[in-house]
């Protein structure tokens, strides 16, 4: 995850270098998370132009924003752009889903649906339903909730 105040071009060419890293555990996809793109310096884009057209196998990068015109047209057509409704009613159904499916694939056990409701409860400020917060919890999860961690040798 690349927050919005650390979109340098540095930044990036070290994000960049990780990704051809293989991960030791899970599902061996690779995850990027740039907050806030539209916050980046030109040279960062720069290179993230290069990096969308050699990316790893099983890498996907995901780059947040809330006003899109402010990154070039160049960079926009590199991306598929998907906007999202946060509606917490809504979504929270949807929400504990996808959590229970990301621990499943993750883990290979069953979550108990009181950890996936705590999860989405966690991601929910006002009426709006944040997945980027499940997907931060859920990562948190894997590790700290007991029987995963046993398995895993790891801690709680």
């Amino acid at each position: 995850q690349i927050a919005s105040g650390e979109q340098s071009a540095d930044a990036v060419r070290e994000i960049a270098r990780r990704m051809w890293v293989s991960p030791l555990m899970g599902s061996g996809w690779k995850t990027v998370i740039v907050n806030e793109c539209d916050r980046m310096a030109r040279p960062a884009e720069m290179i993230w132009l290069d990096v969308l057209e050699n990316l790893p196998r099983r890498t996907v990068v995901i780059f947040t924003t809330n006003d899109a015109a402010n990154l070039s047209q160049r960079f926009r057509d590199r991306c598929v752009r998907l906007t999202f409704e946060s509606d917490a009613a809504k979504l929270r159904r949807p929400a504990e889903e996808l959590f229970k499916a990301v621990w499943r694939r993750e883990t290979g056990t069953k979550c108990r649906s009181a950890v996936a409701e705590r999860i989405v409860d966690e991601a929910i400020e006002g009426d709006k339903l944040s997945f980027r917060r499940i997907m931060q919890a859920a990562q948190q999860a894997l590790f700290t909730e007991p029987r995963v961690a046993a398995a895993k040798g790891v801690q709680p």
